[in-house]
C-alpha cells in the first residue's frame, strides 16, 4: 500500500459542507478497478483538533470502495458536515475571512485488478430521496393517449434523469378500468453498458382536497434493458375521476415521485 495527500474539491451546499476526492489524475482504463481507504480531516482552529469523517460518517473510521471509469473517480460524503455545525463560530471550522482547512489520509493498493465478467454492486451510504412534483393542467384533454412528464428539476438528480409514463385510459390487461403509471429513465442509452441503478420509489396521486393521497411504492434495478417499472393498475378510473376523490380539481392533476437511489452495479 502506498499513502498519499491529495487535494479534495469542495463546494458550498444549501444545507452542508460536501467533500469529494478524485482518484488521482490519471483516469483507470476501462475494466480495471482500484481500492482505497480514505479519511477526510475538518480542522478546528479554535480547539486546534481534527473532525475526523471516515465510513458512514462515524468519527474514526475508514472508507472501503471501489473505484472504476464508470463512476469518474469521485466519492465522498453529501452531507459531510451540516451546515450549521460549520458555521457555528464556536466549533471553529470557519475562520473570519470564511477559510477553512480540510485535509484527507488516502491509502492506495498499487495492485489494479482487471475485472472480466463480473458485476460490482455499491450500496449508497445514507442515501438521498429525491421528490418531483408534475402538475397537469387540462387533464381531461390528455385523458386519451399516452403521456411523458420529463423530470421538473434536472439539476437535482445526480446520477440520472427521471421521467413519468402515464396511460389515463390504462395499458393492456387493465387498459379501459385502470390509470397505468410508470417512473421511467429519462435517458437510458447514456447509461454505461451493463449499469444499473437500483431505487426505492413512491409514485402518488394527491389529493387536493381531503390530502388522502393514493400512491403505490416498490423497489427496481432501472437499467437501458429495463428503462421502466411501475403499476399498469395504478388506480381504478371510476375512483381516479370521482368527485370525492380529490384527485382531479378544476381539470388539474398533481403527481408525485419519491425515489432513493439505494445503489450502482457495474
Amino acid at each position: 500500500m502506498e499513502t498519499r495527500v491529495v487535494p479534495i474539491i469542495i463546494w458550498k451546499a444549501t444545507t452542508s459542507l460536501s467533500t469529494w476526492k478524485w482518484l488521482g489524475e490519471k483516469p483507470i482504463e476501462p475494466g480495471w478497478e482500484v481500492t482505497v481507504d480514505f479519511k477526510f480531516f475538518l480542522l478546528s482552529h479554535t480547539r486546534n483538533i481534527y473532525c475526523v469523517v471516515g465510513e458512514d460518517n462515524k468519527k474514526e473510521k475508514k472508507h472501503h470502495c471501489f473505484y472504476r471509469t464508470i463512476v469518474g473517480g469521485l466519492a465522498g460524503f453529501d452531507r459531510f458536515v451540516s451546515q450549521k455545525v460549520f458555521s457555528d463560530v464556536s466549533n471553529g471550522y470557519l475562520n473570519a475571512d470564511g477559510s477553512c482547512v480540510i485535509g484527507a489520509d488516502v491509502f492506495v493498493s498499487k495492485k489494479r485488478t482487471k475485472v472480466v465478467n463480473e458485476e460490482r454492486v455499491s450500496m449508497i451510504h445514507n442515501p438521498s430521496m429525491y421528490k418531483l412534483v408534475w402538475k397537469i393542467d387540462n387533464y381531461v384533454s390528455k385523458s386519451e393517449a399516452h403521456h411523458c412528464f420529463s423530470n421538473p428539476v434536472p439539476g437535482d438528480q445526480k446520477y440520472c434523469l427521471w421521467k413519468l409514463n402515464l396511460y389515463p385510459r390504462g395499458t393492456s390487461d387493465a387498459s379501459g378500468s385502470h390509470l397505468s403509471l410508470f417512473l421511467a429513465l429519462a435517458n437510458p442509452e447514456t447509461l454505461p453498458p451493463s449499469s444499473k441503478i437500483f431505487a426505492e420509489f413512491t409514485l402518488r396521486i394527491v389529493d387536493q382536497t381531503y390530502s388522502i393521497h393514493f400512491s403505490y411504492t416498490t423497489r427496481n434495478w432501472f437499467s437501458a434493458l429495463v428503462p421502466t417499472c411501475g403499476n399498469p393498475e395504478f388506480i381504478k378510473l371510476c375512483d381516479f375521476y370521482s368527485e370525492a376523490s380529490g384527485f382531479l380539481v378544476n381539470g388539474t392533476c398533481i403527481m408525485e415521485a419519491d425515489i432513493t437511489i439505494l445503489g450502482i452495479s457495474h
